[in-house]
């Protein structure tokens, strides 16, 4: 996600900073385009490498113990981990995929669940 950030601000990916004002624009511009048509071509490499990451089980997705991996991580400890995952969990077979999760983040931004999977 960064890199791409990072070409659309025309900053070196490894040195570069954006400012908050940079940031907004291209979430806007590229991001949240067409009504959000743009949100899963970039949040979708960061979603399945966070999957990589907590996936101790090696199935591709995501259960409820790495769920709770996942919110360790980035420090959200005031959201029940069952109760958010269950959430997420739109087809109801106790397993996180990453298109589930990348729609969670779309639904978090979007105002329609607080489950802060990127952090707050």
């Amino acid at each position: 996600m960064w890199g791409f950030f990072a070409d659309k601000a025309d900053i070196d990916e490894q040195t570069g900073a954006l400012t908050p004002e940079q940031f907004n624009h291209i979430a806007e511009e590229h991001v949240l385009e067409n009504g959000g048509a743009g949100f899963g071509r970039v949040v979708t490499p960061t979603i399945r490498a966070m999957v990589e990451l907590v996936d101790v089980d090696g199935d591709g997705q995501v259960n409820p113990a790495e769920f709770k991996s996942w919110l360790d991580a980035i420090g959200v400890r005031d959201v029940n981990p069952l109760e958010a995952f269950a959430q997420i969990d739109a087809d109801g077979d106790g397993e996180l995929s990453v298109g589930e999760l990348v729609e969670a983040v779309r639904a978090y931004h979007l105002g329609d669940i607080d489950v802060p999977l990127l952090g707050r």
